[in-house]
């Protein structure tokens, strides 16, 4: 799994990701777990159970949302920020 999760959460800040999204991401998430464990389709074992195997404790679509939020964050503070903040780079208007 740590191979494609930068691969996958590159430019994530900048999606829209509604609930949907967020399933659909944690239901491939989930698949890539039970192929690579070699688990059958027809066996029974529940996601939080495979979850607590691998001792993952955070799912990839709550990654996804930090990250939006934590960009969101970065955006508001920035609108916010005084005209002379320019000035103290050497960018005068």
């Amino acid at each position: 799994m740590q191979m494609y999760v930068p691969i996958f959460l590159y430019a994530s800040e900048t999606w829209t990701l509604r609930e949907s999204e967020k399933k659909k991401i944690d239901v491939l998430v989930m698949w890539y777990w039970r192929r690579m464990l070699r688990i059958p389709w027809n066996a029974f074992r529940t996601n939080k159970s495979i979850l607590e195997e691998l001792d993952i404790t955070q799912r990839l679509s709550s990654m996804v949302q930090a990250r939006i939020l934590t960009f969101l964050g970065h955006v508001s503070r920035r609108s916010r920020a005084p005209d002379h903040a320019e000035d103290r780079h050497g960018l005068t208007k």
